[in-house]
């Protein structure tokens, strides 16, 4: 177990627990990081116990959660009540459901969101969440007409990026009325620059 040599480290403010070998049990440790703003670990490793340990974390912010398994409770987002900063990365869109798109809704504090795995089908299910203001979508099935539609979701998005779909110029055009947009990031789309 590593959990005795990272409590020698009571001051961290970033901590990246992704792809390692800690255990849920060994995630205990958190707890005495008193000062930690930005986590990324593996969602599988987030059980009730451990989303208890992280959401009692007063100063953090920043969660980044990697490889959601599609039975992932996405209710337990709703305990990070002071999260200013989410990204979600999931291979199966269904972890973007009903559930998970209400408890993005009540994240009040939640300006920047990043969605990984996203389909039309579960960017439809999006709920009115607009205090979001960054908004970070990559998936190589999104579609720009599906992608316009649930933007009346998220009114106050200033910084927009979709990356890795297969976005042509009619797609991108479909972003038009986004009116308070300042930034757009298209990276490995296929639109031209015409």
């Amino acid at each position: 177990s590593q959990s005795p040599v990272l409590g020698q480290f009571p001051n961290l403010t970033v901590f990246d627990i992704a792809d390692t070998s800690l255990t849920s049990d060994d995630l205990q440790i958190i707890a005495e990081f008193s000062n930690l703003e930005r986590l990324t670990m593996d969602a599988s490793r987030l059980t009730e116990t451990v989303t208890r340990t992280v959401a009692d974390l007063s100063k953090l912010r920043a969660l980044k959660l990697r490889n959601l398994p599609s039975d992932f409770e996405s209710g337990q987002l709703a305990k990070f009540s002071l999260l200013t900063e989410l990204y979600v990365n999931a291979d199966d869109h269904e972890v973007f459901d009903d559930e998970f798109w209400l408890a993005i809704a009540g994240l009040q504090e939640l300006h920047i969101l990043m969605c990984k795995g996203v389909t039309d089908e579960s960017l439809a299910k999006a709920q009115a969440a607009p205090q979001v203001e960054v908004l970070i979508v990559m998936s190589r099935v999104v579609t720009g007409e599906a992608f316009v539609k649930s933007m009346s979701n998220f009114p106050n998005v200033k910084s927009l990026t979709v990356n890795y779909t297969d976005w042509t110029d009619d797609d991108v055009q479909q972003l038009h009325g986004l009116k308070s947009l300042g930034k757009l990031d298209l990276t490995k789309n296929s639109a031209s620059v015409e």
